[in-house]
């Protein structure tokens, strides 16, 4: 579920200027770290499997972003 989770999260950065794609994906990365420190304060325990999750959807997400792109996006002749 934190695969397809971030997956969905990180799929908009396609309609995203490309220079921007990788900051924003990194700052999810680190939002989804900052989630997980976190939750051992409100009762649940924190999980490194789920950053490696989380972190894999943000990759999955980001490649299909950029492909997204590639093939939509023609460039000028």
């Amino acid at each position: 579920m934190h695969v397809f989770a971030y997956l969905l999260a990180i799929l908009p950065l396609a309609a995203v200027p490309s220079r921007q794609r990788l900051k924003i994906a990194l700052l999810v990365l680190v939002w989804s770290g900052a989630i997980e420190l976190l939750q051992p304060l409100v009762g649940r325990s924190a999980s490194f499997s789920d950053l490696i999750a989380n972190a894999v959807g943000i990759f999955v997400g980001l490649s299909i972003a950029f492909l997204l792109c590639r093939i939509l996006v023609q460039p000028p002749r």
